[in-house]
């Protein structure tokens, strides 16, 4: 009954296109810097849909993400397994609890890559994308993003603000799914222990890929 429920809200999103006037844009950008630019921490608890392309839902997971600038991040899956994706400044590591495996790359290459921790960890995020559309969905206030770089893959996001705060995330993957990120107890500006952003490996554990040392 609750994915029912969840799919149909989803799929019957309609959004009401509004005038991408100064004062829209505005507000747009406001609300950009004042969560993504202006923070030195952020965190929240998160719902996240993954859904094909008929808006079928076809994995729901839920957990937690971290954001310590400059360019520290820990995204952590909770249920239905567990997972952890950590960025120290200088390496990326995907910790995989169940498989007991651990994947290290440099963090600069997986940035590269990566959209979402891009916009979620970047200082002037209005460099790299520029707002495409703006629209109003209930009493979310959305702001479509594009990749200045037009020949980046799946460059659009939509982001969804309600009272100044960044509350959804919508934004299709290389497979053509939709990512249906949900955002709850947002946190800004308090602080985050240090042992958020290490990693201890625990003996067993297949690991790929060295690490660099963190300054």
């Amino acid at each position: 009954m609750i994915k029912q429920s969840i799919l149909l809200t989803v799929a019957c999103l309609s959004f009401a296109f509004v005038d991408a006037n100064e004062s829209n844009l505005d507000k747009a950008r406001l609300l950009i810097t004042s969560f993504f630019e202006k923070p030195k921490t952020l965190q929240a608890n998160f719902i996240q849909h993954i859904l094909d392309e008929n808006n079928r839902i076809i994995e729901s997971m839920n957990g937690k993400f971290y954001v310590d600038k400059p360019q520290k991040v820990r995204w952590e899956y909770l249920e239905p397994y567990e997972q952890i994706f950590l960025a120290d400044g200088i390496n990326f590591i995907s910790y995989d609890i169940d498989l007991k495996q651990v994947i290290i790359k440099s963090q600069k290459q997986i940035f590269n890559q990566s959209q979402v921790i891009l916009f979620l960890n970047d200082d002037e995020l209005l460099e790299y994308y520029k707002i495409e559309k703006i629209s109003q969905e209930a009493d979310i206030f959305w702001i479509t993003l594009k990749s200045i770089e037009d020949n980046q893959p799946n460059n659009q996001f939509l982001l969804g603000f309600s009272e100044g705060l960044l509350v959804q995330i919508l934004l299709v993957d290389t497979i053509g799914q939709t990512i249906n990120i949900n955002f709850k107890d947002i946190k800004i500006n308090e602080p985050i222990p240090a042992s958020l952003f290490t990693l201890e490996i625990p003996s067993g554990t297949d690991v790929i890929g060295q690490s660099m040392p963190v300054n």
